[in-house]
């Protein structure tokens, strides 16, 4: 019960600083800040392709098994963000191939990473 507690509010934490960053992207492109645009923006494309990893790394105190379990409900998010990304990244029309691209690349950065976990 713990485990999932603090899972929970590590998801939690993460989504709100997606959020904030998503948000934090879409005022610096209104305002033409182009350099933290580009900072936000490779932020939020690091946060999506190794979303488990940040889930784990911010559950660095918690034992071995508790970090995998959010390492791996990290992975599940990452998709849809990936699918959002490529749909960004391609000028927000749907591009088959990009959003499958993007997806295969979480995929391996996930499992990449989850087998460091262990």
């Amino acid at each position: 019960m713990a485990r999932d507690a603090s899972i929970g509010k590590t998801v939690v934490v993460a989504a709100i600083v997606y959020a904030i960053l998503f948000a934090a992207h879409i005022v610096a492109a209104a305002k033409d800040w182009t350099l933290l645009f580009r900072v936000i923006a490779t932020s939020l494309t690091c946060m999506t392709f190794l979303l488990g990893l940040c889930l784990a790394w911010m559950l660095k105190n918690e034992n071995q098994e508790v970090r995998k379990h959010a390492h791996s409900i990290g992975s599940w998010i990452s998709i849809p963000l990936a699918i959002g990304l490529a749909y960004a990244y391609a000028g927000q029309d749907f591009n088959i191939t990009l959003s499958g691209a993007f997806v295969a690349l979480t995929l391996a950065t996930h499992a990449l990473t989850y087998r460091r976990l262990s």
